[in-house]
C-alpha cells in the first residue's frame, strides 16, 4: 500500500484525541452491547450470528492495532460512520465492509490515498474542494472533490458536505459499482465518505446520472 502523504498524515495526527470507542467485552456477542442496539446497522449486526461474530473479531483486531498506533482511533471512528452511512442494515454490504476492514487492520498499514476499486475497500484522502451541484448556484445541491480524484454529488444540500473544509482528512469507501454499463461509461459508483475532523459522513454517487443516463 502506498504511504500517506506528509500533509495528510499531519492532518490525521490532529484528530488523535484519546476519547473512548467501545471495545469488546467477554460477555458480548459483538463489539458493543447488543441490548442497547437501536441504530439500523447495530440491529442488523446483532440479529445475524455471522455478522455478530465478525464484529466481535473486528473489535479485538482494532484493539490490538490501536495498542500499536493511536492514529487508528479516529480512522476507526470514521470507518464506522462510513460503514453505517453506506450499508445501513444491508447484511451483504456489512459483511463485505467488515471482512475487508479486518484485513486492513491486520495488515497494519493505513489505507492508501488511492481510489478504492472494490466494494468495501477504503482509502484515506482529503478534501480538495467543496462545491455546489450547479456551479455557483447555492441551494442547487452539494458536491465535493477529493485529492485522490474522487467526487460525489447530491441534489440535496448536505450539511456534512458543506461543513467540510479544504484539507480535511477523509476516509472514502466504495459501496457499490454500476452494472450493465455501456462501454466507457461507468458513472454511478457510490461512495461512503467520513470526515475525520467532524466525524460526519455521506453516501453519494459520483455523478448526477447512472451510466447510460443523460
Amino acid at each position: 500500500m502506498r504511504a500517506m502523504s506528509l500533509a495528510l498524515a499531519t492532518s490525521l495526527a490532529i484528530f488523535m484525541a484519546p476519547t473512548g470507542l467501545a471495545l469488546p467485552g467477554a460477555a458480548q456477542a459483538a463489539s458493543f452491547d447488543c441490548a442497547k442496539a437501536s441504530a439500523p446497522t447495530d440491529v442488523a449486526i446483532c440479529s445475524n450470528p455471522t455478522l455478530s461474530a465478525m464484529d466481535s473479531q473486528l473489535g479485538l483486531t482494532y484493539a490490538q492495532r490501536l495498542a500499536t498506533n493511536p492514529a487508528w482511533r479516529q480512522v476507526e471512528r470514521a470507518w464506522l460512520v462510513a460503514r453505517n452511512d453506506g450499508c445501513g442494515h444491508a447484511v451483504g454490504c456489512l459483511t463485505t465492509f467488515t471482512a475487508l476492514w479486518i484485513r486492513t487492520l491486520q495488515g497494519g498499514s493505513m489505507p492508501p490515498n488511492l481510489m478504492p476499486l472494490n466494494p468495501g475497500a477504503c482509502a484515506l484522502t482529503a478534501v480538495k474542494q467543496v462545491e455546489t451541484r450547479l456551479d455557483g448556484m447555492p441551494g442547487s445541491g452539494s458536491a465535493i472533490e477529493e485529492t485522490n480524484t474522487g467526487y460525489q454529488v447530491s441534489y440535496d444540500t448536505l450539511s456534512a458536505v458543506d461543513n467540510s473544509r479544504r484539507g480535511d482528512p477523509l476516509l472514502m469507501c466504495l459501496v457499490s459499482l454500476p452494472s450493465h454499463c455501456p462501454a466507457g461509461d461507468d458513472r454511478g459508483k457510490v461512495y461512503a465518505v467520513a470526515n475525520l475532523r467532524t466525524l460526519k459522513g455521506w453516501s453519494l454517487p459520483d455523478s448526477e446520472h447512472d451510466c447510460g443516463g443523460a
